[in-house]
């Protein structure tokens, strides 16, 4: 393979993963936000909750809606892709001093570096997934 189509590859699986991350985030974002004014409206006027009280499964499922089994979990992937570029890291030490070892050693950098960040944007995401509570409903 010729470096233009290893770089292509690349920059073809980044721009997947960027997406991937972009829609998540927006996603969750507006998921939060919405949950957030729903329950800022009804605790302004309770009223507004006795049409959604007379069908209980449909405020059950906004409420506490299932979560989809196929969504990814980045705070998983951003903990396997830091383990995987700590092997890189150690892997490369050991290696010695030619320019493979050097590049694995870089490589298990970068991968360490993406997948903290990754697991971090994970970590987040959870936490905006979250449905708010207030605070009567936290345990101390």
């Amino acid at each position: 393979m010729t470096t233009i189509t290893i770089t292509l590859f690349l920059l073809i699986v980044l721009a997947a993963l960027l997406y991937g991350l972009v829609r998540s985030l927006i996603q969750s974002w507006l998921d939060y936000r919405l949950r957030v004014t729903f329950l800022e409206r009804t605790e302004k006027d309770p009223d507004v909750l006795r049409p959604l009280l007379d069908n209980e499964t449909a405020l059950a499922r906004w409420v506490n809606p299932p979560r989809p089994v196929n969504r990814q979990d980045y705070a998983l992937t951003g903990l396997f892709l830091g383990l995987l570029g700590a092997v890189g890291i150690v892997c490369g030490f050991l290696m010695g001093g030619d320019r493979t070892a050097l590049g694995v050693y870089l490589g298990g950098v970068a991968c360490m570096v993406l997948g903290l960040l990754l697991a971090l944007f994970g970590l987040l995401l959870r936490s905006m997934r979250k449905s708010p509570t207030t605070p009567a409903q936290r345990k101390p």
